[in-house]
């Protein structure tokens, strides 16, 4: 088993953190020892049972063979094509110049 690289860890308060998956949309709180093992700084196999298998089936940890970049593609491709999803972008001034550094429409 291997970290997704999707895992994002946060502090929470002494010894607790946050883990949260943004390919599965998983949050995990989990102690020291569950970070170092979720960084791949101690065996996954230290874990309880349980925690493992929560983690590998949200999403947190993934088989050392799994290619999760394929993966994210296979969902876009999926996405993009599927025509249940409708999506809006909204401008909500004539003013605007498209230079902010987030905007995908860029200055011409």
């Amino acid at each position: 088993m291997k970290p997704s690289l999707f895992n994002l860890i946060f502090p929470e308060s002494d010894n607790l953190y946050l883990v949260y998956n943004t390919l599965h949309g998983s949050i995990f709180e989990v102690d020291e020892q569950g970070k170092e093992a979720i960084q791949g700084k101690i065996a996954f196999n230290f874990l309880p049972s349980e925690y493992q298998e929560l983690l590998t089936t949200n999403g947190v940890m993934i088989d050392d063979d799994l290619d999760e970049m394929k993966e994210v593609q296979v969902k876009y491709e999926r996405f993009k094509y599927d025509k249940r999803n409708l999506l809006f972008t909204i401008l909500n001034s004539y003013e605007c110049n498209l230079d902010c550094p987030y905007c995908y429409e860029k200055k011409k």
